[in-house]
């Protein structure tokens, strides 16, 4: 009986979702089943069936659209918030990211507190956002402006920040791909206008080859924070083996290798932007150039000042105060 209410109540969500009727989500009966639900959780959250929660604060999220603003809306939104917040202490990855911040005060719950989870997390959040990507070319098409790339835009930042803390080569080969997807699609557009999200998507495809090798390196030398970056790859090849992939495509490529291709986005960045993007762009190359100087030991002592004066000189400090410090 609770799974054909479930179903029911699902169906209705979907269907406004999809663009139907907003009575499917707004009517008496429709409510009355979502209640019915909720109390049948009663106190104990932590026995509840997480698929049964995510229903439920996906129906009231759902009513709080239908309503348009207003009294009624804010009420939902704050059951949809209510129910989420049960969810979060069960199977936090089902609800919105952007209520984490506030549920972790409310709850006192932190997931992110353990390393492992934290890495997990990021991992997940990258390939969602790599199903959300295939669906959006499926129905929009590869193009500038659409769904897709609004989509990849967001597999592409969502696989630098997973890949800063778990070395997966699988992922980053797929996250290099999509970016330089965008970027053959800006050049081949021809269009003065996309100069500047041209310039955009080559620095985001600089620093996601770079990333993966300096993210950890707060407070610790060049030297230090390489040999960090081999005995984290090496313990994901421990914990992850896939003897189905090619070694060359389930590794991280060399630090050195992916260095020398970041250099090379990351200066026609450079080259299309202008003032504090340029400076931030500059930024990520004096860095990236001084891990290709580290790693082989050769000089690049004009080039590196010169880049880092040019950037502070561009940086505003209001808009972007942590890299201008």
């Amino acid at each position: 009986m609770e799974d054909a209410r479930l179903s029911e109540l699902a169906a209705r969500v979907r269907e406004f979702g999809e663009g139907g009727d907003p009575r499917r989500v707004l009517e008496d009966d429709a409510l009355a089943v979502a209640a019915e639900l909720f109390a049948s959780v009663g106190g104990r959250p932590e026995e509840a069936d997480p698929d049964a929660l995510h229903t439920i604060a996906a129906f009231y999220w759902a009513r709080s659209l239908a309503h348009e603003g207003g009294t009624f809306a804010a009420r939902d939104l704050e059951t949809a918030i209510s129910v989420f917040g049960l969810l979060y202490l069960v199977d936090h990855r089902r609800v919105p990211r952007e209520l984490w911040p506030r549920l972790a005060d409310e709850t006192g719950y932190d997931p992110w507190s353990d390393p492992l989870e934290h890495a997990a997390d990021l991992v997940v959040g990258a390939e969602e956002a790599a199903l959300a990507l295939e669906a959006a070319r499926s129905r929009w098409g590869a193009g500038h402006g659409t769904p897709w790339w609004w989509a990849a835009d967001a597999y592409v930042e969502a696989g630098r920040h997973a890949l800063i803390d778990v070395a997966d080569g699988m992922l980053f080969s797929r996250a290099c791909a999509v970016a330089d997807e965008q970027i053959a699609v800006l050049r081949d557009s021809g269009r003065a206008e996309d100069v500047a999200e041209l310039a955009e998507t080559l620095f985001a495809a600089g620093l996601l080859r770079v990333s993966p090798y300096l993210g950890n390196m707060s407070g610790l030398s060049f030297e230090s924070a390489h040999d960090l970056w081999r005995k984290r790859q090496a313990r994901h090849r421990s914990v992850h083996p896939d003897d189905s992939v090619a070694p060359e495509t389930a590794e991280m490529p060399p630090p050195l290798v992916a260095a020398e291709e970041a250099v090379r986005y990351l200066r026609e960045a450079a080259d299309l932007s202008r003032e504090h993007e340029r400076g931030r762009v500059l930024k990520a190359l004096a860095e990236a150039l001084s891990m290709v100087a580290g790693l082989k030991q050769e000089s690049h002592d004009e080039e590196i000042p010169a880049a880092a004066r040019e950037a502070f000189d561009l940086l505003d400090p209001v808009r972007d105060p942590l890299t201008h410090l």
